[in-house]
């Protein structure tokens, strides 16, 4: 449920979403696999968290206890701060079964064409911030992209792959390495 602030001020849900907003007030497409979620009344109650954040959005979780789904900072040009307590990515792109079965590993993600879409608006607006940004990443070969690593299944977990990094170690591939710097380096130029 958007609050009153989440309707009608809030950038992230802004009138370019005036669909996202309605599809989510009105279709069951969040994914909502939380138990410990900040209640509204504790995160109005804490003068630090109210007086930077505005809630835009409560939702209950497994239990029926309401909490605080997404809030954004108060000064969104100031400070472009957003948080959702619930996965936008989940509808486009978590998908698996059952080992041995036909059976979804997790029914409850809502795979539809508007729950994707609002997924993807989600991405939209941490991307539009994302690109306002004038930062580098100019460190590769100190601090290596992350397909330099290691790709392997997880193994029974949430996920599918994980990416192995041993600290304090190189690489397992030096040409992936070089070929992501030189990428890099040729699209900053």
């Amino acid at each position: 449920d958007f609050t009153e602030y989440g309707w009608y001020e809030s950038a992230m849900f802004e009138s370019e979403n005036d669909r996202v907003r309605e599809i989510a007030s009105t279709q069951n497409i969040t994914f909502n696999d939380h138990k410990k979620g900040i209640e509204p009344e504790r995160f109005l109650a804490n003068d630090d968290l109210n007086s930077m954040f505005v809630i835009t959005s409560v939702n209950k979780d497994l239990h029926g206890r309401p909490f605080v789904s997404s809030f954004e900072a108060r000064d969104i040009e100031t400070y472009p701060f957003y948080a959702v307590q619930w996965h936008p990515e989940k509808n486009a792109h978590e998908y698996g079964t059952i080992p041995g079965t036909d059976n979804p590993k997790n029914p409850a993600i809502n795979h539809s064409a508007t729950a994707v879409k609002v997924g993807e608006k989600m991405a939209r607006v941490f991307v539009t911030e994302a690109r306002k940004s004038m930062h580098v990443y100019a460190q590769v070969n100190k601090y290596p992209l992350i397909w330099s690593y290691e790709m392997v299944p997880d193994l029974g977990r949430s996920f599918q792959f994980v990416y192995l990094v041993p600290p304090g170690e190189e690489p397992t591939d030096k040409s992936k390495l070089e070929k992501a710097s030189k990428t890099l380096s040729s699209t900053l130029s």
